[in-house]
């Protein structure tokens, strides 16, 4: 396979440019090069559009392999190739206040929904290793409990 050129289209603006002296060693990262020379490639990544879907190509990733990955596909479409801007992938965190805060027991139960209010305050301010032995404990009865009810329900099955 050869490819003569191919189109890359710079973040925001309308015009395309067509990037020539390609190798099979060129990679997203000597595009991202040709075409802003003298910016930081790091901070820029290259996308492929094929219609209105649009990936990611990690900068390692040579342009002969992603086109041939494309034509193995069969793509009718027609690729185009964006810079962008690296998004920065920081999640924004959420502050929750007290009245947000949900507190369910083992069974699923709210304790919000409990009538005094108080409830609430105790379950939150309970520190963590009793809340994890009520947790164990909640736990194994509940295992004692399954199990004498498979006893029950297998010993009635054999009936």
């Amino acid at each position: 396979m050869f490819i003569s050129e191919i189109p890359v289209r710079c973040y925001g603006q309308k015009t395309i440019k067509w990037i020539r002296d390609l190798n099979s060693r060129t990679t997203a990262q000597d595009i991202i090069l040709s075409v802003l020379p003298l910016c930081d490639p790091r901070h820029y990544a290259l996308y492929i559009r094929t219609g209105r879907q649009r990936q990611i190509i990690n900068d390692a990733s040579r342009i002969y392999k992603v086109v041939a990955s494309f034509n193995q596909q069969r793509c009718a479409r027609r690729l185009l190739f964006e810079i962008h801007t690296k998004k920065s992938t920081q999640s924004k965190k959420h502050v929750r206040f007290a009245d947000e805060i949900i507190v369910q027991n083992i069974q699923g139960r709210c304790v919000s929904n409990e009538k005094s209010t108080a409830n609430i305050i105790e379950t939150i301010s309970i520190p963590i290793e009793k809340r994890l032995e009520k947790l164990k404990e909640n736990f194994q009865k509940r295992i004692q409990q399954r199990q004498e009810i498979h006893v029950k329900s297998s010993s009635q099955s054999k009936r």
